[in-house]
């Protein structure tokens, strides 16, 4: 897990957890839009969160947290009006 793919690249363990940190802004920008009439989309400092300790969990804990945010963001797709989307665009 902790090989790196390129030269001064993050190794598989920190791609891993990034993609759920993405994931989950994604979900949260997600519910944002369909909640907020002019939502602010916020940033974040991906190679700062990658360097926080919860980035040398196993990687289990983040494909876990993965499985359950994605089986949630697709109900919530899945189960809104396609209204909701119209006013997001």
């Amino acid at each position: 897990m902790s090989k790196t793919y390129r030269e001064n690249s993050w190794n598989v363990r920190q791609l891993i957890h990034h993609i759920v940190d993405s994931h989950l802004n994604g979900y949260m920008r997600m519910k944002l839009a369909l909640t907020k009439e002019n939502p602010v989309v916020k940033t974040y400092e991906e190679s700062e969160w990658a360097k926080l300790t919860d980035y040398d969990l196993p990687v289990k804990v983040s494909l876990q947290l993965l499985e359950s945010l994605h089986e949630r963001w697709t109900y919530l797709l899945n189960s809104s009006p396609i209204t909701a989307y119209i006013s997001i665009s």
